[in-house]
């Protein structure tokens, strides 16, 4: 096993010419580049941010990876020193047209003490203190997490005055292994928990955080 004191999940293996192995982490709320050596070792993050990496490809020295963001849909990028440059404009002439809201990230207490994460997508324009619907879009699996990458449907509901809400309840992927085990042969129980203080906020179980 190479990576035993990294507690989370990783996909997107990759070889490198260098014989690293580069791979993805997901990462609450992320998903970053990393590589370690073929005997293990030392993990060394490739990138940071709010960003999330969907693929990577490598040749030569030279590193390309897929990666979106919240108001970027996805783009090919050069990864240089731990920085995207990017290299691709497909969607450059959608996004003159559109206007796109503000996505925060979002933090609640659950009734039994889970620190429970999310994200909070806001109209294009909003106002603070307006009174908006709210409309809960929470993610399937149960394992798999809501992240900072573009979601195009989060858009056009908030485009329609919605404020949208994503929550990675307990079982989600993108924290510890305690936090993704949590709903073994429990499935409809804290999910369902963890979900309803993110939506009735105004019940004193809980209050956004948010960041940024």
């Amino acid at each position: 096993m190479l990576t035993p004191s990294l507690d989370r999940s990783i996909g997107g293996l990759t070889r490198l010419s260098s014989g690293e192995w580069a791979f993805l982490i997901a990462d609450d709320r992320s998903e970053l580049p990393a590589r370690i050596a073929p005997a293990g070792g030392a993990i060394t993050k490739l990138g940071e941010g709010w960003q999330v990496v969907s693929a990577l490809s490598e040749a030569a020295g030279h590193m390309a990876a897929l990666a979106s963001t919240d108001e970027m849909p996805a783009e090919i990028y050069a990864l240089e020193a731990g920085k995207l440059r990017r290299l691709t404009a497909h969607n450059e002439e959608w996004l003159q047209k559109v206007a796109l809201g503000e996505t925060r990230e979002v933090q609640f207490r659950s009734p039994d003490g889970a620190d429970v994460h999310g994200l909070l997508t806001l109209p294009p324009g909003y106002q603070p203190g307006a009174k908006l619907p709210l409309l809960l879009r929470i993610h399937g699996g149960p394992n798999g997490q809501d992240a900072h990458g573009f979601q195009f449907e989060r858009h056009l509901f908030a485009a329609h005055g919605y404020a949208v809400l994503n929550v990675n309840y307990r079982g989600s992927a993108g924290r510890d292994e305690a936090f993704q085990t949590a709903i073994f042969a429990d499935w409809g129980g804290k999910e369902v928990v963890d979900c309803w203080p993110a939506w009735t906020t105004s019940s004193g179980w809980a209050s956004p955080i948010q960041r940024g």
